[in-house]
């Protein structure tokens, strides 16, 4: 199996766990009606909240070393993982739009440009990853999946060159958007999929308003199950072991017409 993002799949820091923060005792007193995944964004917040204090106490000087971007080095990386990825990536077969995304969306922020031979080949293997019926699968000849989808459609924009947004079948996308929508307002993951934020996130904000898709209507109707939230049976989760899918539940209200 080669190992890129584009032509196939394929080192984690982890931060000490603070020993109290204000959060703490919240989350004690919470922790027995938090779903799984609160409690682990919990636990990130808590480690998140003590690198500021200690950035906020330390003196102005050290604040400008704790805090120094190395561009150069996080550029290298990016652009090495855009040719080849290590093995332990493998498990990512089926995320591969997403690996673009992130490379590319990454070095966007670093205001790096892709060279013209990347870009050409980016489009073309997002390209292969289209459904003749409309969305992106993880990778070519898999099913569209509204995750993918949201990733390939974002890394064609972050492109933004004409070759690039003009690879988007707006027509065929529309007509996937559409069969994802759910009768409760909500949308499926893929066919027959799951019922979550996630859905409604990737498909409305920002997805639709960038290939201006969407009717306000269509993306207005899903605020209801968003908004009933655990109480809403297609999207509260069914057991612990099942992602609730917390995080985006926390993201940006749905407004047709909002990117992030």
């Amino acid at each position: 199996m080669d190992s890129s993002p584009i032509d196939s799949p394929s080192s984690s820091s982890t931060l000490s766990s603070p020993t109290s923060s204000p959060h703490s005792a919240a989350h004690d007193n919470q922790s027995r009606t938090l779903t799984l995944s609160q409690l682990e964004q919990c636990k990130v917040e808590e480690r998140v909240f003590e690198i500021y204090r200690i950035l906020s106490d330390a003196p102005a000087h050290t604040q400008t070393l704790m805090v120094e971007l190395w561009r150069d080095k996080h550029i290298e990386f990016l652009t090495r993982g855009f040719n080849q990825l290590g093995p332990s990536y493998h498990v990512l077969d089926a995320n591969r739009p997403w690996l673009c995304y992130w490379i590319l969306h990454s070095r966007a922020l670093l205001s790096e440009s892709l060279d013209t031979e990347l870009e050409n080949n980016t489009i073309d293997f997002l390209s292969r990853c289209k459904d003749k019926n409309g969305g992106y699968g993880g990778g070519p000849g898999q099913l569209p999946h509204l995750a993918t989808t949201y990733a390939a459609v974002n890394t064609l924009v972050t492109l933004g060159s004409d070759a690039a947004l003009l690879s988007i079948n707006r027509e065929e996308l529309h007509s996937f958007l559409l069969r994802m929508k759910d009768s409760c307002g909500a949308f499926r993951m893929h066919t027959a999929g799951e019922i979550d934020v996630r859905a409604c996130y990737t498909a409305i904000s920002p997805l639709s308003p960038l290939v201006k898709l969407l009717p306000p209507n269509l993306a207005d109707a899903a605020r209801q199950p968003v908004a009933r939230g655990p109480r809403c049976s297609p999207l509260r989760n069914p057991s612990p072991a099942r992602k609730g899918q917390v995080a985006l539940s926390r993201a940006t209200p749905i407004s047709h017409g909002t990117s992030p």
